[in-house]
């Protein structure tokens, strides 16, 4: 649930969302390849095409939170 998760600003480029043992973030990055601007990092593995799994990659930071808050509804 959504409400679980306890919301933290951390920087003004950084938003940081925690539960018991978990957390996710939103982080305003310039990935100078592939033109992304926003990253999503997570506690559990969300993307496997990464090489740890723990990031995923987005251009605007409504897609960035949309996947996150559907995450923290799932766990």
């Amino acid at each position: 649930m959504i409400k679980d998760w306890k919301f933290k600003k951390v920087d003004k480029h950084r938003d940081l969302w925690t539960n018991k043992k978990q957390w996710i973030h939103v982080n305003g990055i310039v990935h100078p390849i592939d033109n992304y601007k926003y990253e999503v990092g997570c506690s559990d593995i969300i993307n496997n095409k990464t090489i740890n799994g723990h990031f995923k990659f987005y251009k605007n930071k409504q897609q960035a939170l949309k996947f996150a808050k559907s995450y923290m509804r799932k766990h």
